[in-house]
């Protein structure tokens, strides 16, 4: 007997769906089994070897479009984005990126930390600590993630914990951390280099 298909719960604003519901017309699909061609797609698109951002929590639209800018102009072969961000196809969020979230790959995980320790890849935490290692002194390994937290709080210890290893960008000045942004186009130039 086959197992179950492994059910993932997926939110959808009312133009997405619609969108898909005129193309299931079109195709002679229902919208589930477009839904399910979309999110097989977007597996096989995740490269094995690949380097990812992933974000945890962003808020701000603008945020999010600038470091998918950034992760697109280096390379990076997609975004991870916890659920709990903001609208990666808000307005706001797509003037920003300048088309970058309309073509670059973008997985969502449900349970962050739950699903960055189960995909397979080695996730490297930035945060503002001059206790951790400096990112000018990692090698990043095939198959890895950048992660960058929300603007106000950074990563969740619980992803913190998840995480291969706990990296940092030095800093001189006063400032006690950067912008999600900044620290997201350090990260992926360190990260692609």
């Amino acid at each position: 007997m086959a197992e179950p298909k492994k059910q993932v719960p997926l939110r959808l604003n009312a133009k997405l769906y619609d969108a898909l519901a005129a193309w299931a017309e079109d195709d002679f699909r229902s919208v589930n089994g477009q839904i399910e061609y979309l999110l097989t797609e977007c597996v096989r698109q995740r490269k094995k070897n690949g380097k990812y951002v992933a974000l945890e929590n962003i808020n701000d639209p603008a945020n999010l479009g600038a470091i998918s800018r950034t992760a697109e102009a280096l390379g990076a072969d997609g975004l991870i984005l916890s659920s709990g961000s903001c609208d990666p196809y808000s307005p706001k969020a797509l003037r920003a990126s300048m088309g970058t979230l309309l073509r670059m790959p973008i997985f969502v995980f449900g349970d962050f930390a739950a699903e960055m320790k189960s995909c397979g890849l080695k996730f490297y935490a930035c945060v503002p600590s001059a206790a951790d290692e400096s990112i000018s002194n990692v090698k990043f390994l095939p198959g890895c993630a950048v992660m960058i937290g929300n603007e106000a709080n950074g990563l969740t210890e619980e992803t913190k914990a998840a995480a291969h290893k706990k990296i940092t960008v030095p800093m001189r000045g006063r400032a006690e951390s950067l912008n999600a942004a900044a620290a997201a186009a350090i990260a992926v130039w360190e990260m692609m280099k």
